[in-house]
């Protein structure tokens, strides 16, 4: 308890200083527009509102590498006739993946360059070898080795609390370079992680067998700290920004964690066996473990951003994701139409291979209404993942001027 308060007595008197700084030094831009990813950077252009105050932030996604949401309303709940069967069989052509993610957005709030944020995240995702449909579609056939190499999965529930402010480095009358620094707090609520499983099943005339063993480990509570670092430079209507997120975020998971390990299957099932109940094997063997360190994927990347009228934004982000594992390419376009600020884009590359994303905001006055969809690999009912997301808060976008207004509806 006391190291708790001793971090949070350092946590605290960082932020004084950054908001000292912040007032001797402050940074010309704050909130601008969302990218491709999500992201809101602080360094944009003249104009930007100096304070927003995003009260809530609601955003679900479900992804998978082979199937498409046509085909899983086809599938979901009907009788699979076998050209069906075969349908599923020629989707998944290789190992299926599933991710899933959930981020409820506490408060959000920003003042000049300047942001104060709380976030309640949970993922989890899971893959498993393609021979786990073939013997759920087709079932085992006799004499026939099945071997699964591959089952793997994890979930993870965390809290974050995020400080940042930026400041200029150098000002001149053509260009400005600024630095944006954010601290995070980590709070692991529960995390499962499989590190490895395998397993096999086989049926003979007279028996089957099958064995799968898994091995996880799993706490329910641990902190950590983190880092975010953007770089900006801006001339004319040009805007550069080199960042680097989760530099270091890691969770040390120290309360209730321990070491699965499991074994399930049939050894040498037959009809005398299953007569006699005993057919089956299940062991778990569940031993304390001592705390361990998680690591959040580092994001690093460029981004440029073209102010093409004052309320048109083009954005073009090159972008890597955990340690150049998945590097991506995408490109954003924010407007107003009308009264109401809306954004399109694409991503190509990256853990998804290919997303579109399109965004609409209501304002009343000083408030705003956001809603966000995305599209993986595909586009409505021919994509593979959607997410859909909404944002409520209070002065997130200035109206725009009247000789942009002409401009849109041109």
């Amino acid at each position: 308890m006391f190291f708790f308060r001793d971090k949070m007595k350092v946590l605290s008197r960082l932020c004084l200083f950054f908001l000292f700084f912040l007032v001797q030094n402050p940074a010309k831009a704050s909130a601008g527009e969302p990218d491709l990813l999500g992201r809101r950077f602080l360094f944009t252009r003249e104009g930007s509102p100096p304070f927003s105050f995003v009260f809530f932030s609601i955003s679900l996604s479900l992804a998978n590498n082979c199937f498409t949401i046509s085909q899983y309303n086809r599938f979901n709940g009907s009788y699979l006739t076998p050209s069906d069967k075969e349908a599923i069989l020629r989707a998944v052509d290789r190992d299926f993946y599933l991710t899933g993610k959930g981020e409820v957005g506490l408060f959000n709030l920003r003042l000049f360059s300047s942001y104060l944020a709380s976030s309640l995240i949970g993922l989890a995702e899971g893959e498993i070898d393609r021979d786990f449909f073939q013997i759920l579609l087709k079932g085992n056939e006799m004499n026939r080795s099945y071997e699964i190499e591959k089952i793997k999965g994890k979930a993870i529930l965390y809290s974050e609390v995020k400080f940042g402010t930026g400041f200029r480095l150098i000002k001149k009358d053509a260009y400005q370079l600024s630095i944006s620094t954010g601290i995070k707090y980590l709070r692991g609520i529960y995390l499962f992680q499989s590190l490895q499983g395998r397993g096999y099943l086989i049926t003979t005339p007279e028996y089957l067998n099958s064995r799968f063993e898994i091995e996880a480990k799993e706490s329910r509570g641990g902190a950590g700290f983190g880092l975010d670092w953007i770089l900006a430079f801006n001339k004319g209507k040009f805007t550069f920004e080199l960042f680097m997120d989760n530099i270091n975020s890691g969770i040390l998971w120290q309360k209730q964690s321990f070491r699965i390990w499991g074994v399930f299957g049939f050894e040498s099932l037959n009809y005398d066996k299953i007569k006699a109940g005993n057919y089956y094997i299940k062991e778990v063997e569940k031993t304390p473990i001592p705390p361990f360190r998680y690591y959040l994927p580092i994001t690093s990347g460029l981004m440029v951003n073209y102010s093409l009228r004052p309320r048109t934004q083009i954005i073009i982000q090159t972008t890597i994701e955990d340690l150049f594992r998945f590097p991506s390419l995408s490109f954003y376009l924010s407007d107003w139409l009308g009264r109401f600020p809306i954004g399109a884009g694409f991503k190509i590359g990256g853990r998804e291979v290919s997303v579109i994303k399109f965004d609409l905001s209501l304002i009343w006055k000083s408030f705003s209404l956001t809603f966000t969809s995305k599209w993986t690999r595909g586009l409505f009912l021919q994509a593979k993942g959607q997410e859909i997301g909404i944002a409520g808060g209070f002065n997130l976008y200035p109206r725009p001027e009247r000789e942009n207004r002409r401009f849109l509806h041109l």
